[in-house]
């Protein structure tokens, strides 16, 4: 942030077409370390600001919700990570060896609901071809 700043107190220096050929370049760079559908906002920002701090102000509260935005996912990611995990755990408990065609289905599914009932099914089946003909159905 106190980065961010210093390049603001550098921008006030410049005149306005100085400051319009700056805007257009930040808007390539900056546009591309965004999510694509983030594109269109950043654009905006940029484009509307008539002053520095206006760019900086708004550059950094977009800024902050895609941090916030990205750091949810991550613990959505890692909540579900950890469930397959635990389902995985549960399974080789059980006589019969884990097929690598299920765990790479059991691996590849992102839905927290579906990961949460196949942790209970997990916990409560006798094989694993049991599981893997209830998760089929």
């Amino acid at each position: 942030m106190e980065n961010l700043k210093k390049a603001v107190n550098v921008l006030k220096k410049l005149n306005d077409k100085e400051f319009v050929i700056f805007k257009n370049w930040f808007l390539h760079i900056i546009v591309s370390g965004f999510e694509p559908e983030n594109h269109d906002l950043i654009k905006k920002i940029i484009e509307e600001s008539e002053e520095a701090e206006t760019m900086e102000y708004n550059l950094a509260i977009t800024l902050k919700e895609e941090r916030l935005r990205n750091r949810e996912e991550g613990k959505r990611e890692g909540k579900i990570e950890g469930k397959i995990e635990s389902i995985l755990e549960l399974l080789q408990e059980l006589p019969d060896s884990i097929p690598q065609e299920l765990e790479c289905v059991i691996r590849a599914q992102k839905s927290m609901e579906i990961i949460s009932a196949w942790h209970k099914l997990a916990a409560k089946v006798d094989s694993i071809q049991e599981f893997a003909m209830k998760i089929k159905n």
